[in-house]
């Protein structure tokens, strides 16, 4: 799998749309496909029994901007009108913000959308407290990062 790092500089942004989705986690998964990909640390997946460790309805006070999405957006996806998602796994720290995120999984596989979501993950910041109330710090939050091209 490819990295883009570096690769943005001085091209000509085309508007894109760009959708975070959060999603409720039914089964948490253990290792990934991209586990073995060096995209990211891995956090530690809880297990089955691990339930209560999951954020399974999460508030987000911050997401990256649209601009930052777009200047993560895989380059050759973006030549090439491909749109993609990716699906992370991150541990929540005591101040909310995310760590240790790795990919789960991802769509249009070959064109780096996985890293383009582990590379905007530090812009996503939790609430203290899920929509249920329960506190958010040291606990796991699975969501995806969709990345449109304009249609």
């Amino acid at each position: 799998m490819e990295t883009n790092k570096g690769q943005f500089a001085g091209r000509m942004m085309r508007p894109i749309s760009l959708v975070v989705v959060s999603l409720l986690v039914g089964s948490p998964l253990a290792a990934g496909p991209a586990a073995a990909t060096g995209l990211s640390h891995p956090a530690r997946a809880p297990n089955e029994k691990d339930a209560a460790a999951i954020v399974a309805r999460p508030v987000w006070l911050q997401r990256p901007t649209k601009a930052q999405l777009e200047a993560a957006y895989p380059r050759m996806a973006l030549r090439r009108n491909v749109s993609g998602l990716a699906v992370l796994w991150c541990s929540v720290r005591p101040d909310g913000w995310l760590r240790d995120c790795r990919v789960v999984s991802e769509t249009s596989t070959g064109y780096g959308f996985g890293q383009a979501a582990i590379d905007v993950s530090p812009r996503y910041r939790l609430a203290s407290k899920d929509a249920l109330g329960r506190r958010v710090a040291g606990r796991f939050v699975r969501f995806s990062v969709v990345f449109r091209t304009p249609d």
